[in-house]
């Protein structure tokens, strides 16, 4: 195992190190299930060398009721074992699965756009599996089967010294067999990890877009492409056993050459009359009870490996800084009274997004972003929330830099709202809660958002009403009311800031006008800004904010604009006379008909 992963190993051992006094009970435990095991060639060697030569029958029973004894002692501490040792495994995989989910979920949206999802959860549960698995079971069998070896070779070194040491001679061949394959198999172990978190991502992905398999009839190309990433997977995995395979039962072969060596220079012992047929017999006895810890410590061996590979990956994870974390939501920001971006410029991976943009926000206007798409426009809204920080230039809310108040506080109090809305299993009530800290808000303000936002009737309605599961409405919640859901949601966290991002994109047009007019009037006290497509939307806001290619082409009043001609009435013009030429063909397909 790498330097690397060695260490990384070593950190997540923390998470097993504050249940150390249940580890060494366990492993008592675990000792104490072993004594059955290895009293039991010992028993052997009396009954052989002093039972059997004196025929007395009544010693005979009480080491038979000894060795039933000893017995049923050994399986109640291997039950007692097994339940403590899962009981500190669970906790383990509990205190490592919490921590890292809390630390993903706290890093920025950069982290999200650069690293694949599927590689994400298959950390979430595969690799701190794999953890769990070592830093429980892997560490006390490893403790186990050291101190059981230890034993049994003191053991067999008191029976006969000269046996001993003539075993102990394979070690050698031992070490270099392990080392041989330790380099190849460590080397295809990061590969089986990658294409099995490539096999999970792929399954993740494909299902998230289950409707464009669907609409494209894509089913034989997409299960051809499954099937060549199971195939990829399987074939390297298959080398990493055959590896493992390999360097396992050659190590096994030389172990297992010990008892040919002890039983052919004891017999010479015993035909000379130097070593008694029952100290032969458990020497043998006992050598054949250290080959089982001794193949197991093989396998943990390679346990580790795995396991430090794994250990590599989630640590990377956690070494992933979080911005702001020590900053609580909220802090430093009174009621936003003035927003102001000046010079603000921002760059994702190689694209030039935002360059010199700067305008004012002020509270009780309303505002409008306009552009053609990739222009900026969500960007921008991204950067309000700190969701993305600017490369140059500076967000002020009241004066203060949004790099200082951070994007805890920023969130806090900002309500965004985006196209692609966002809906959590559960019931209706749960997702328009889910804004607020509160365990819950009264009947009153949640049917005053619904009947806001004009879902009232429909839930109503509805046999559970705000109970109902969103799962079971499937189809029959449309992409509108979705939207509706959504803004309600916004709205119950009665935001500073309120920002609707094509929120009511799949709404009609005289509902969507509706709801934004009933938006303004509600928030004359606060920060309104629009983003849409429909320029009819964001006509009546008090001002407009036109970019163009990462810059603001121009901003003014909607009048204004259009008197100007510029970027804004181009704007204008193209849906003008694509709103026409779609009028004039639903026109033709009525004559034809």
């Amino acid at each position: 195992m790498t330097p690397a992963n060695n260490k990384t190993l070593l950190r997540s051992y923390s998470y097993v190190r504050k249940y150390y006094l249940k580890e060494l009970f366990i492993l008592l435990l675990i000792l104490c299930q072993n004594a059955g095991a290895l009293s039991f060639p010992y028993f052997i060697k009396v009954i052989i060398d002093k039972v059997f030569p004196a025929a007395d029958f009544q010693m005979l029973i009480e080491v038979l009721l000894f060795i039933v004894g000893i017995q049923l002692f050994s399986m109640v501490a291997g039950i007692l074992s097994a339940y403590f040792q899962q009981q500190v495994s669970n906790a383990v995989m509990e205190d490592l699965r919490t921590d890292l989910f809390d630390h993903i979920i706290h890093l920025p949206i950069d982290f999200y756009n650069k690293n694949d999802i599927g590689e994400v959860i298959h950390s979430l549960s595969n690799e701190v599996n794999i953890i769990r698995e070592f830093l429980t079971t892997s560490l006390i069998q490893f403790a186990n089967n050291l101190i059981l070896i230890i034993g049994i070779s003191l053991i067999l070194y008191f029976l006969d010294a000269k046996l001993f040491f003539l075993c102990i001679l394979l070690i050698p061949l031992l070490l270099i067999t392990i080392s041989l394959f330790h380099r190849r198999i460590r080397a295809y172990i990061a590969r089986d990890r990658k294409a099995d978190a490539s096999v999970m991502s792929f399954m993740i992905e494909k299902l998230d877009n289950v409707i464009l398999i669907k609409l494209f009839n894509r089913y034989r190309f997409e299960w051809q492409n499954f099937r060549n990433r199971i195939r990829e997977y399987i074939k390297i995995n298959l080398r990493v056993t055959m590896l493992r395979a390999q360097g396992t039962q050659i190590s096994i072969f030389l172990i297992a050459m010990a008892p040919v060596v002890v039983i052919g220079f004891g017999s010479g012992g015993i035909f000379s009359g130097i070593l008694s047929l029952g100290t032969l017999v458990a020497f043998l006895e006992y050598f054949n009870l250290m080959i089982g810890p001794s193949r197991n410590m093989l396998g943990l061996y390679y346990g580790m490996l795995r396991a430090g590979e794994s250990a590599r990956k989630l640590m990377a994870f956690f070494d992933t800084p979080i911005p702001d974390r020590d900053r609580k939501p909220g802090a430093g920001i009174e009621p936003v009274e003035r927003i102001a971006v000046e010079q603000v410029g921002l760059t994702l991976g190689a694209n030039q997004i935002l360059e010199e943009v700067s305008f004012v926000l002020e509270k009780g206007r309303s505002y409008g972003f306009v552009g053609a798409s990739g222009s900026g426009k969500s960007s921008l809204t991204f950067m309000l929330c700190g969701l993305y920080k600017a490369d140059k230039g500076h967000i002020y809310f009241n004066g203060k830099d949004t790099k200082d108040l951070g994007v805890y506080a920023l969130c806090d109090q900002v309500g965004l709202v985006r196209s692609n809305t966002k809906l959590l299993r559960g019931t209706i009530r749960d997702n328009i809660l889910y804004g607020i800290e509160s365990a819950g808000a009264d009947a009153d303000a949640l049917e005053a958002v619904l009947e806001f936002v004009g879902l009232a009737d429909y839930i109503l309605e509805l046999p559970q009403q705000l109970d109902t599961d969103i799962s079971d409405l499937g189809t029959r919640l449309s992409d509108g009311q979705r939207q509706r859901l959504a803004i309600a949601r916004a709205l119950l966290k009665d935001p500073q800031v309120l920002i609707l991002d094509e929120a009511t994109s799949a709404m009609d047009s005289i509902s969507e006008s509706t709801l934004i007019r009933n938006i303004l009037d509600r928030y004359q006290d606060r920060i309104v800004v629009v983003i849409s497509h429909r320029l009819s939307t964001v006509s009546n806001l008090d001002e407009i904010i036109c970019l163009r290619d990462g810059v603001i082409a121009e901003q003014d009043a909607h009048a204004r604009l259009l008197a100007k001609k510029g970027a804004y009435w181009n704007l204008f013009e193209q849906q003008l006379v694509g709103n026409t030429a779609d009028l004039q063909g639903n026109l033709m397909i009525d004559n034809k008909k």
